[in-house]
């Protein structure tokens, strides 16, 4: 039997959509409609993808006082595209973009175990709680950093 705490706690499946449609589908989207009507070069297209994305971020720190973790991710991913694209973009070196995403990812959480909550706490509260503030509190207390 679940506590009425840890049902109101987690997001509604509205939410995830919401989150996967702002920050997965319309850069993408984007991504697409700049390298057929715009420009047929990648870099611009990922310039353009990132928009959203970054003006999303700004918004929800604006408004809301914290960062969706999504659009971080979203970004950081879009960042590491263009640094392999700025090196020449070979193929050899397209094939392991991927892995500079995955390796960018991984360094990011390791070097933010030296702020007072890790990265990864983020994500748990964004994905446990969502961003409201009556959803992320119950996580936030079961998880206490001492």
């Amino acid at each position: 039997m679940q506590t009425a705490e840890v049902r109101t706690a987690r997001p509604a499946l509205g939410e995830i959509v919401w989150n996967i449609v702002l920050n997965a589908i319309i850069p993408l989207l984007l991504y697409k409609l700049s390298r057929r009507y715009l420009s047929p070069s990648e870099f611009i297209a990922l310039v353009i993808a990132t928009t959203f994305p970054l003006g999303k971020s700004i918004f929800d720190l604006a408004h809301l006082g914290q960062v969706d973790p999504l659009s971080i991710v979203v970004l950081l991913g879009i960042a590491t595209d263009g640094v392999a694209l700025f090196f020449g973009g070979s193929p050899r070196l397209l094939l392991v973009r991927e892995s500079l995403f995955t390796g960018a990812f991984g360094l990011s959480c390791f070097v933010s175990l030296v702020l007072p909550r890790p990265m990864m706490f983020y994500f748990g509260r964004h994905f446990h709680g969502g961003s409201r503030p009556a959803t992320a509190g119950p996580f936030q207390r079961r998880v206490a950093i001492a």
